[in-house]
């Protein structure tokens, strides 16, 4: 199995703000992570940890290196249908958009 995994925390949620960063407030992605790779899952990329204190400002990087390595690594569709059973023809066009930053 491979797989990616992003955690989207909230500081906001904790008690000491001041001095929290993302790694905080991510622990189920973190342990999501750990449980995979030790029942033998890939990671295919680095785990990504959001928080939505700072506007999920790390969401839209991640995806960028996720889709990156799916086109790196999924081979283009050979049956000439516009879809794959892996999905890998919408790989040149990604669809997933971190939304904006909440107003206040």
């Amino acid at each position: 199995l491979a797989y990616a995994v992003l955690g989207l925390g909230d500081s906001n949620l904790l008690l000491d703000r001041q001095t929290t960063k993302a790694k905080d407030c991510n622990q189920v992605a973190q342990k999501l992570d750990r449980r995979l790779t030790a029942l033998g899952a890939v990671s295919i990329c680095e785990r990504g940890e959001a928080d939505d204190r700072t506007g999920n400002t790390e969401i839209e990087p991640w995806l960028l290196v996720l889709h990156e390595t799916l086109k790196a690594t999924c081979s283009p569709p050979k049956h000439g249908l516009p879809d794959c059973a892996c999905g890998c023809a919408l790989i040149n066009r990604p669809r997933i958009r971190a939304p904006n930053k909440r107003g206040p």
